[in-house]
């Protein structure tokens, strides 16, 4: 998989960084960012949206930084957010105990906002996530 690190994409530094212990873990949230980030065709324009989320998130929102642990797009390329094991600001009231993803796209009625590539990228950080933590999923 194509991990675009922090410094790769031009991550400000946080703020604050809360590690969560590995063992409090027990949900993945998946959001997405509503940008119709989905609907670029060059990849080089996504480490813009992702560093526009976190400016949003570390200015407007006055958040220690990114909300989301990792983020992915529809090229199939996985951007390194806080990262593994660290608290995230995605999930209100549900941060001590979730990790959180966030694909830059839309949701649209009636339109397929994740490409293939996209599927690709999400289904492994799902995978990842149930290897990092142990957990085995619910059918």
């Amino acid at each position: 998989m194509d991990i675009i690190r922090r410094n790769q994409w031009g991550a400000r530094k946080p703020r604050d960084r809360t590690s969560l212990s590995r063992r409090d873990v027990d949900e993945l949230v998946v959001h997405y960012s509503a940008m119709d980030a989905e609907r670029r065709k060059r990849h080089s324009e996504c480490a813009r949206v992702v560093k526009g989320i976190q400016t949003f998130h570390m200015d407007t929102r006055v958040w220690a930084d990114i909300a989301y642990n990792w983020l992915f797009c529809n090229h199939g390329h996985v951007f390194e957010g806080r990262g593994w094991s660290v608290t995230s600001a995605a999930t209100l009231h549900h941060n001590d105990h979730t990790q959180s993803i966030c694909f830059l796209g839309g949701d649209a009625e009636k339109r397929d906002d994740v490409t293939e590539k996209g599927r690709v990228a999400g289904v492994w950080l799902v995978r990842r996530f149930f290897s990092e933590f142990g957990k085995k999923g619910k059918r």
